[in-house]
């Protein structure tokens, strides 16, 4: 929506963005073999979605998650390319105006398991839906494990302050700094929130260093 710059007839509009940490798991639940790939499997997917970048971005991810399997590596790429990136460019472009931008990712992890796999849908997309309308027990793709309400009461406290404030926030979480391009500073909404300063970096840098190409 930003391209190449954010738009001058909202400058002065405040705007929260954001993504979910699992956002591919939704986009492939019909494809159950993405949860299940080795090494393999992995590099053919990746050479197939991105061509020559597909060597170098799986070596940075492999780097910044040394513990996660390809299925895990695959889901954290696809998420950052089909979500991640763009929020990281809407707010980048948004924090040179004046309105100030708040940039989050959703964390909580849903217990529901993809239908034919083993794998949990973690954070993945719509599964926040519910939780930022403090639905917490109206269980679907969010699940319902253990800390659903407090995370629910988090998204939703969070959302219903910026409505009436502009300033996001919730009882018993840290401030919620802007974002800006010194600092970064980007909301993690969880059970328990955090900020992370510059969250994720060197895989920021990766994506910006390949450019729009992929």
């Amino acid at each position: 929506p930003f391209d190449p710059v954010a738009t001058r007839v909202s400058a002065h509009i405040p705007i929260m963005v954001g993504h979910n940490r699992d956002e591919a798991t939704f986009f492939n639940m019909g494809r159950p073999d993405t949860f299940s790939m080795n090494d393999a499997a992995l590099k053919a997917r990746l050479a197939v979605e991105f061509g020559e970048y597909a060597e170098r971005i799986e070596t940075a991810y492999r780097a910044f998650y040394p513990n996660k399997t390809p299925s895990e590596l695959y889901i954290a790429i696809a998420s950052d390319v089909w979500f991640g990136n763009d929020s990281v460019t809407v707010a980048e472009r948004k924090s040179l105006q004046s309105a100030p931008v708040y940039r989050y990712r959703y964390d909580y992890q849903s217990d529901f398991i993809i239908p034919g796999t083993d794998f949990k849908f973690g954070a993945g997309h719509a599964s926040e839906i519910n939780m930022k309308f403090y639905n917490y027990d109206i269980h679907g793709l969010q699940g319902g494990g253990p800390g659903a309400e407090k995370a629910s009461r988090n998204m939703s406290e969070m959302w219903a302050t910026f409505a009436r404030t502009s300033t996001p926030r919730a009882n018993g979480q840290p401030e919620w700094p802007r974002y800006n391009q010194a600092t970064r500073s980007t909301m993690v909404i969880d059970i328990e929130c955090h900020v992370e300063t510059d969250l994720e970096g060197d895989i920021r840098r990766l994506w910006e260093s390949i450019g729009p190409s992929v």
